[in-house]
């Protein structure tokens, strides 16, 4: 059995979406609470590495994300002697905008049927803001679509 390797590069459009909740508890009866839900457009540019039934391909492009997200942006607390909560209040906003940036991602590939494939996806979203999202996943795809 002799397996041949062989590479190619493609584009390729992709749609994402994100939802992300955090509570965090700061003392007793005291927390606050952020989201980021999220859709995203990326376009990407692939390097095809194949070698058998598997494709490993890493890719890099731009990413255009509208997000709409509550956040912690300050936070004022006062505590007694024994250490209890006086006085807590935290300053939330909330916005809602798109975001522009890159994207990162490494994926493989395996082929299941003649044009089904699964695979794993890891990929890291940088906005010019400083935001970052780093997400895995599953993938399937038909390649006669």
């Amino acid at each position: 059995m002799q397996n041949q390797i062989s590479n190619r590069s493609g584009f390729e459009v992709l749609a994402t979406g994100t939802y992300i909740e955090q509570t965090r508890p700061w003392g007793s009866g005291h927390e606050t609470f952020q989201k980021s839900n999220g859709v995203a457009v990326e376009g990407l540019y692939n390097l095809f590495i194949n070698a058998g039934p598997v494709q490993v391909y890493p890719a890099v492009g731009p990413v255009l994300r509208y997000a709409s997200e509550r956040e912690l942006y300050g936070l004022s607390i006062h505590y007694d002697g024994q250490g209890g909560i006086t006085d807590f209040k935290p300053e939330m906003r909330s916005r809602n905008g798109l975001q522009a940036g890159y994207v990162l991602a490494l994926n493989l590939d395996v082929k299941v049927k003649q044009h089904l494939t699964f695979g794993l996806r890891g990929s890291v979203q940088s906005f010019h803001d400083g935001q970052r999202l780093a997400a895995v996943g599953l993938t399937l795809k038909n390649a006669r679509w």
